[in-house]
C-alpha cells in the first residue's frame, strides 16, 4: 500500500516535471538568443553593428535567463515544501497503516467530488477517515483555533475533517440505507501535540501526531461483522475506481 497514485504525490510529480522542462525551455531561450544575435552580425555584415548588437543583446538575455532560473528554482522548493512534504507524510502515515493487521482494510486517496479523503479505514473497530497535514512543530489548539508553534494555521484542518468524515458517513447510508458513525482522525505524523490544550476529541475530531491512528481507532466503542468490514471496503474500492464523479454534490450513487 503506496501513496504513489495519491493526489499530493500525482501532484508532486507532475510539477516536478513541469519544472524540468521549464528549464530547459529557459535554455532553449538562451540560445536562440545567442544565435538571433549571430545572424544579425552576419547578415548586416558591418562588425560594429555586430559587436553593438551582441553588446546590448547578449547581457540582457544572460539577466532574463539568470531571472528565470533562479524563479524556476523558488518555485521547485515551494513544490517540494507543500506537494512533496504532504506526499511524504502521507506515504509515512500509508506504512503505518500495515501495522493495523489483516482485520483492517485500507482505501487511500478517496475521490468525493470536491476533494479526496487521504485514508479511509475500515475495520472490526468501526469506519475511519484519516487526513494527514505535513506540518512541523507543536500542535496546539487555543481560542477555537489550531496552531503551529504557536501560529494559526489558514485553513481549518479540523472543519475539513469533519466534513470528510460526514461524506463518508452520508454516503455509506446512502449505499447500505444504514446508518454508520465514521470517525474522523487528523494526523501530523512529522509534529508533536501540546497535551495541554488537545486532550480528547475536538469538535469530534480526534487530533494527533505519528501513528495516532492506533489510539483513536482502539478508543472505539463502535463494532463492524467481518462481513460488514469487506462489503463496506469493496463498495468503496469500487466506487472509487469508477469515473462518474458530480464536481457539485460528490459521488453520484447508483
Amino acid at each position: 500500500m503506496e501513496n504513489k497514485d495519491s493526489y499530493t504525490y500525482k501532484q508532486y510529480l507532475w510539477r516536478k516535471e513541469y519544472f524540468k522542462k521549464e528549464s530547459l525551455a529557459f535554455t532553449l531561450v538562451l540560445f536562440i538568443g545567442i544565435v538571433f544575435s549571430l545572424f544579425i552580425f552576419f547578415i548586416k555584415n558591418n562588425f560594429l553593428y555586430g559587436v553593438v548588437t551582441l553588446v546590448l543583446t547578449i547581457p540582457f538575455i544572460f539577466s532574463l535567463y539568470k531571472y528565470l532560473i533562479k524563479d524556476n528554482l523558488k518555485t521547485r522548493a515551494r513544490n517540494y515544501h507543500t506537494w512533496g512534504v504532504g506526499a511524504g507524510a502521507e506515504l509515512n502515515v500509508s506504512q503505518s497503516l500495515y501495522e493495523l493487521g489483516e482485520d483492517y482494510k485500507i482505501v487511500s486517496d478517496f475521490q468525493t467530488g470536491r476533494g479526496n479523503i487521504d485514508f479511509i479505514v475500515i475495520g472490526p473497530k468501526g469506519v475511519f477517515t484519516i487526513e494527514v497535514k505535513a506540518e512541523k512543530g507543536l500542535v496546539s489548539y487555543q481560542e477555537d483555533k489550531l496552531l503551529i508553534n504557536g501560529k494559526p494555521i489558514m485553513k481549518d484542518y479540523i472543519k475539513q475533517t469533519l466534513a470528510e468524515s460526514l461524506f463518508l458517513s452520508d454516503l455509506l447510508g446512502k449505499l447500505f440505507r444504514k446508518k454508520y458513525f465514521v470517525t474522523g482522525i487528523l494526523e501530523f505524523p512529522f509534529g508533536r501535540i501540546d497535551t495541554n490544550t488537545i486532550h480528547g476529541q475536538i469538535n469530534n475530531i480526534w487530533i494527533g501526531a505519528y501513528k495516532f491512528h492506533e489510539y483513536a481507532i482502539n478508543k472505539s466503542k463502535t463494532y463492524l461483522s467481518k462481513e460488514e468490514v469487506e462489503m463496506i471496503h469493496l463498495y468503496l474500492k469500487n466506487i472509487n475506481l469508477k469515473e462518474g464523479k458530480n464536481k457539485e454534490s460528490g459521488i453520484i450513487v447508483k
